[in-house]
């Protein structure tokens, strides 16, 4: 999946994710490969790391976009006007759901 960034999109990991240790999201440029690269310096949100304060057990919305949500800005990875990019999301100790194949995290969503 390939996504442009000249709007503000946000993911919805509804339902929970299922995963006894910890999950990630990570965006990745579209051209290098690599991580994005901002004046952020952030390319990931881990359950266990940024998100720590949040109650993951419930859905959590996670924003991609040039700018910061409002009230958002810890759950938001910046990304580069007119650069493509691509997520990929990891579940460390992923329960029967994810093996079964009956959980899947929704589509990433413009936000108008």
């Amino acid at each position: 999946m390939r996504f442009w960034t000249e709007q503000e999109l946000q993911a919805d990991d509804s339902p929970a994710v299922p995963g006894k240790l910890f999950w990630s999201v990570t965006l990745y440029d579209a051209q290098t490969r690599s991580d994005v690269q901002t004046d952020q310096d952030k390319a990931a949100l881990r359950s266990l790391f940024e998100l720590k304060d949040i109650d993951t057990s419930k859905p959590v919305d996670l924003y991609f976009g040039p700018t910061a949500p409002k009230d958002g800005e810890g759950r938001w990875i910046k990304t580069q006007s007119g650069r493509g990019w691509f997520s990929y999301i990891r579940i460390y100790g992923p329960t029967q759901p994810a093996f079964e194949r009956s959980w899947k995290p929704n589509d990433i969503q413009e936000i108008r």
